[in-house]
């Protein structure tokens, strides 16, 4: 049987082997104290600067972990949780275990929270998209609400529809987190992103009269 807990001090020798790998993915290299600097002041103070979860296979082995950290939207009027690392070892990937052990732990819908870029990893993006969050930028500075449009096979790009009346929409380059280019829709246009003779597409539905539009 697997499960996920918050991690305690008696964790930090299995987490710590992970929050390295997780920077080696990403081609960091901050100072093995830095890291557990990181660790120990998350578990001193979780509610003012986040917490992290760990997650053991069903024979108590760590195989991954996620840290929340806390901060301010404006937009939102006060605080959210922003899950900054997701990280599940190499050979857990692709079966569900991430989606399965993490996102019980993601805040309510009350609490909105955003994700920030992470690398080619696309099992990390489609595991936000499916607990609900967005994988966001701050500078993307999209305006409340925020919400992916239909998307297609993987490799897709992301396209966030955001905004009053979710009228404008946000290309998200599926593999680096960048964005491509912004859109004012339509009143009866619906965004949708897909991969054709394997490139990646983005564009929009017209009713009226019916169209397919590119962008």
């Amino acid at each position: 049987m697997t499960e996920t807990s918050r991690v305690g001090e008696p964790d930090l020798q299995e987490l710590l082997p992970l929050v390295r790998a997780y920077c080696d993915f990403y081609d960091s290299d901050p100072s093995d104290g830095d890291l557990e600097l990181i660790v120990r002041s998350l578990l001193e103070d979780p509610e003012r600067d986040g917490v992290q979860f760990l997650a053991r296979d069903e024979h108590g082995a760590a195989v991954g972990f996620a840290t929340l950290y806390w901060t301010w939207e404006t937009n939102h009027g006060g605080r959210v949780g922003v899950m900054n690392d997701l990280f599940v070892e190499p050979a857990r990937r692709g079966g569900g275990f991430g989606r399965a052990r993490f996102i019980p732990f993601v805040p309510s819908p009350g609490l909105p929270w955003t994700v920030p870029p992470a690398g080619p990893a696309a099992w990390q993006m489609t595991l936000y998209e499916l607990a609900g969050g967005l994988r966001a930028r701050n500078d993307y500075a999209l305006a409340f609400p925020v919400k992916p449009a239909a998307r297609g096979a993987a490799g897709s790009p992301i396209v966030a529809v955001y905004g009053p009346g979710l009228r404008e929409a946000l290309v998200i380059d599926a593999r680096r987190g960048d964005p491509v280019r912004r859109i004012q829709l339509a009143d009866d246009a619906r965004a949708f992103s897909t991969v054709v003779d394997g490139k990646p597409v983005a564009g929009v539905v017209l009713v009226n009269p019916l169209r397919v539009v590119l962008f």
